[in-house]
C-alpha cells in the first residue's frame, strides 16, 4: 500500500469543474488493483484523468493506518482525443477502453462525485448516491468499502 501522501491526485488537473477539461471522456478499464499506477502513468503522460477516492482507516500490527481506495474496481476515467486513448493502451496497465456516448450525462456524474468527496460525504451517503446514478450503476463499487474490515480487539485481528 502507498503511504498516504503518495497517492495520486483524485482529479487531474485539479479542478471542481470536470466540464472544463478539454476532450472526449472514456473509462479505462484497469487490470487488477493497477487504477493508482495508471493515474501516475497517466500524469507523467500529462493527461486529464478522473480516479475516485475514499480514505480507509484500518489497523495494523495495532498502528492506525490511512490509505486511499479507488471508490470502483479497476476503472479509471480519463479524457483525451485517439492518440490519447492509444498511449493509455500503450501503458500496459488497462484491459480495454471503454467508449462513452453520453458525455454530459458522464461528465456531469463524475462531477456529482468529485463535489460528494470534496466534500468529505460519508462513504455509506457517497454508496447511495453512486448507486442510484444511471452511468455508475453496473459499475463495481470496490469491495472493501461494501464489506470494511473491522478490528476485533478480543481476537486481535481484522474480521469481515
Amino acid at each position: 500500500m502507498l503511504r498516504f501522501c503518495d497517492n495520486p491526485e483524485i482529479v487531474l488537473p485539479k479542478t471542481d469543474d470536470l466540464s472544463t477539461i478539454p476532450g472526449t471522456w472514456h473509462i479505462g478499464h484497469t487490470k487488477a488493483r493497477c487504477e493508482k499506477a495508471f493515474a501516475v502513468d497517466m500524469t507523467a503522460l500529462g493527461v486529464s484523468y478522473f480516479l475516485p477516492m475514499v480514505e480507509r482507516v484500518t489497523f495494523s500490527g495495532g498502528r492506525k493506518r490511512r490509505g486511499m481506495l479507488p471508490l470502483f474496481s479497476s476503472c479509471v476515467f480519463f479524457a483525451g482525443d485517439e492518440l490519447t486513448r492509444q498511449q493509455a493502451m500503450f501503458t500496459d496497465r488497462l484491459c480495454r477502453v471503454i467508449e462513452v456516448d453520453d458525455q454530459p450525462r458522464l461528465i456531469a456524474g463524475m462531477s456529482v462525485i468529485l463535489r460528494a468527496l470534496r466534500e468529505k460525504t460519508p462513504v455509506e451517503s457517497l454508496l447511495a448516491r453512486v448507486s442510484q446514478m444511471e452511468p455508475f450503476a453496473s459499475m463495481e463499487i470496490a469491495p472493501q468499502l461494501l464489506f470494511p474490515a473491522q478490528w476485533d480487539p478480543k481476537l486481535g485481528i481484522h474480521v469481515t
